[in-house]
């Protein structure tokens, strides 16, 4: 096989480049094209909240992702002309068309405290592009001295985010690609070699996102997908590029052009297919939570890293032997090798103390993720200075109830409209609810008298005059359905909120409760996680060690390989935690957005495999020519210590400056993915691994 890619890389080479740039012009046609198949977050769970909110939308009239208009008038601007400032605003977003139902500004509806007031509005078409139409909701508010209107809401927030995200990701490739340049010039030794592994990276991410351009077509993709295909795609395509690039160089010293390839192939090109596979499977992994953003982020991987694996066995061929003798260099001398040598040598006369050194650091590293607080991202995930930011907090500070959290239920009846029997049974609900010690208040309407109960009645100003004024607006009774509305203890992602929203959903009667609102999403959202996750990691813990228990032919060294990623992964999400939990990068306490763990453990878990597949490779080439497992352990790490050191050292270029982006994230992920492949190729590559496999010695190779 090996032998075959290698002649076709020779005497097929132009044709194999043409089929790649061919590629790169169809699938870059597509590609810019990205964003607009990629707009909503992604973060929702199967469950009811979706289905109440539709029939809230649908029969109720109460819009699922209302946009909120924020007004604001300095101390000395008159209430009249205020008032008058609203009115002219809110008439001439009517008079463009294009939004649905509006709600302006009403005393007795509670949308006004001191100098501020609120209007909600919603779009006419449910498919309507979102970000377009906030974009132009915001040319049309008018400007007035004194006076300020600010838009907020999910979709605000949203469009921000996407905005946010697609200036991280420019700013991310200003600063990562020249670096990673400079180190593969470095590495490779001149210029024209180290643009191999940047073509190669740049024809595999180009290329994915135009396939996933595809896919978006059929299937809702996530924002996140945006961010993360190039930050995985480049990195990883680069690296196996800078694998292959190193071995073909090295073997070129001493063989011919097509027999350098054919064993470059055959050992380096087996370690990027063996690792492509073992992302694989940890990407495959993800997909068993079933939510959008984790769904879609695993299909763009996955189509970046079967590209990159291609890529590495077919172009990066192709582009080194169209160099020829020009890559060719005399052998290096004991430099760097000098160096490895000398570290691997340490590692080999004090296995024990190096080992016991190495977990010591890990364990300090892994301490703080015991204290990793998970949430879902809110308006408070982007910069400070972000309008729908600051108007978010300002409606949650002068509209908002501290420490509780609006829930709605539908209560269905038995039949297609409420009988005396599931009246009966909707006021029993209602004492159940009442009674409830997690609630604290309750309003609906029964039989045409309004109903307020339970443990606290009196609400905010502001808040009283929402819940008086909801009969004005909708009937709490349409056909089957009756609605009503529950305030929960807790901030909606709070455990108290959590364990109330459960204790809503019940069967009282012949009539079933269903809930819905921000806590009972977090729930779900929460819930589908954790539930999934144990599945998801037993599936990637038993697919790698199989596909590695087949590669090396021992049982320990694959068990060796996915319990140190298991640990180096966790070392990520300690130093992580640290960083973000006390406000060490600034912007104060942070939690952890909910979907980072995930996708650091999914992708970060094949990038370890990366390095240690190529690192257990090479020791295993040399203990099977010598059967000397010390000497195979030393010359191993020598060899491989000064690429893994290279290809990690261009991880951290693509992945860190994403630490930098706008989107807190955006800026987890970086870090958590720097933070793992750091750790990865320093702590665990060059001292635990070297160490263990001295400890283990034949052991190491064992298969029954």
């Amino acid at each position: 096989m090996s032998g075959a890619l290698a002649r076709l890389a020779v005497r097929r080479g132009r044709g194999i480049i043409f089929g790649w740039l061919l590629l790169l012009a169809v699938s870059g046609w597509f590609a810019v094209k990205l964003p607009e198949a990629a707009k909503e977050p992604g973060l929702s769970a199967p469950g009811t909240h979706a289905q109440v909110q539709r029939a809230l939308a649908e029969r109720f009239g109460i819009p699922a992702r209302p946009v909120l208009l924020l007004f604001e008038r300095e101390t000395g601007v008159a209430r009249s002309r205020f008032d008058a400032f609203i009115r002219s605003a809110l008439a001439r977003v009517e008079a463009a068309g294009g939004f649905g139902r509006i709600d302006a500004p009403n005393e007795g509806a509670g949308r006004t405290s001191g100098r501020y007031a609120y209007a909600t509005l919603s779009f006419d078409a449910p498919g309507a592009d979102r970000a377009a139409n906030i974009r132009r909701l915001r040319a049309l508010l008018p400007v007035g001295e004194g006076i300020s209107v600010r838009v907020t809401g999910e979709d605000a927030v949203q469009a921000d985010v996407n905005a946010t995200s697609q200036a991280d990701l420019r700013q991310a490739e200003r600063i990562g690609l020249p670096i990673a340049l400079l180190i593969l010039w470095l590495a490779l030794g001149g210029l024209v070699p180290a643009l191999i592994p940047i073509a190669s990276g740049m024809v595999a991410v180009v290329g994915a996102m135009g396939v996933l351009y595809a896919v978006g077509r059929h299937l809702a993709l996530s924002v996140f997908v945006i961010d993360v295909l190039p930050m995985v795609g480049l990195s990883l395509s680069i690296d196996f590029a800078l694998l292959m690039a190193s071995r073909f160089r090295s073997e070129l010293r001493r063989r011919p052009i097509e027999e350098a390839l054919a064993r470059t192939i055959a050992s380096s090109g087996g370690a990027v297919a063996a690792s492509g596979l073992c992302m694989l499977f940890g990407l495959i992994g993800i997909l068993w939570i079933r939510m959008p953003i984790f769904r879609s982020v695993a299909l763009g991987a996955m189509i970046a890293v079967a590209l990159s694996v291609l890529a590495a066995l077919t172009l990066v061929p192709a582009l080194l032997a169209s160099m020829g003798d020009r890559f060719r260099t005399p052998e290096a001398g004991t430099g760097p090798k000098g160096h490895w040598l000398a570290l691997s040598g340490f590692v080999m006369r004090r296995p024990a103390a190096v080992a016991c050194a190495a977990a010591a650091l890990l364990a300090v590293c892994i301490l703080p993720a015991a204290g990793m607080r998970l949430a879902i991202p809110t308006a408070a995930s982007l910069p400070s200075e972000t309008p729908s930011r600051q108007a978010a907090a300002l409606w949650e500070q002068r509209f908002g109830w501290p420490g509780a959290t609006q829930a709605w239920l539908l209560a269905e009846s038995r039949g297609t409209a409420f009988g005396p029997e599931d009246w009966r049974d909707a006021r029993e609900a209602v004492r159940r609810l009442a009674a409830n010690p997690h609630v604290l208040r309750v309003d609906t309407a029964l039989q045409g008298d309004t109903v307020t109960a339970g443990a606290v009645r009196d609400l905010p100003r502001p808040m009283l005059a929402r819940l008086a004024g909801m009969e004005t607006s909708h009937s709490f009774n349409q056909g089957n359905l009756l609605l009503i509305s529950v305030m929960v203890g807790g901030e909606a992602g709070s455990r108290e909120a959590q364990e109330g929203i459960r204790s809503l959903d019940a069967q009282v009667g012949g009539l079933r409760l269903y809930a819905s609102g921000e806590a009972k999403y977090h729930q779900e959202v929460l819930s589908e996680i954790r539930v999934r996750l144990l599945d998801a990691l037993s599936f990637i813990f038993a697919a790698n060690g199989a596909a590695l228990v087949w590669m090396f032919r021992s049982l320990v060294v694959p068990l060796k390989a996915i319990l140190l990623n298991f640990a180096s992964i966790a070392a990520s999400f300690g130093l992580t935690t640290w960083l973000f939990a006390s406000g060490r990068l600034g912007g104060g306490d942070s939690d952890i957005a909910v979907m980072i763990p995930v996708f650091v453990f999914g992708l970060t878990f094949g990038i370890s495999m990366d390095y240690g597949v190529f690192l257990f490779a090479r020791i295993r080439e040399i203990y099977t020519r010598t059967g000397d497992n010390e000497r195979a352990v030393r010359e191993g790490l020598a060899q491989t210590g000064p690429v893994i050191t290279a290809a990690a050292a261009i991880m951290l270029a693509v992945t860190l400056p994403f630490a930098f982006g706008g989107v807190a994230g955006v800026r987890q992920l970086g870090i958590g993915i720097a933070a793992a492949v750091f750790i990865d190729a320093t702590i665990v590559r060059l001292l635990l691994v070297p160490a263990l496999m001295k400890l283990l010695g034949r052991w190491n190779w064992w298969l029954p």
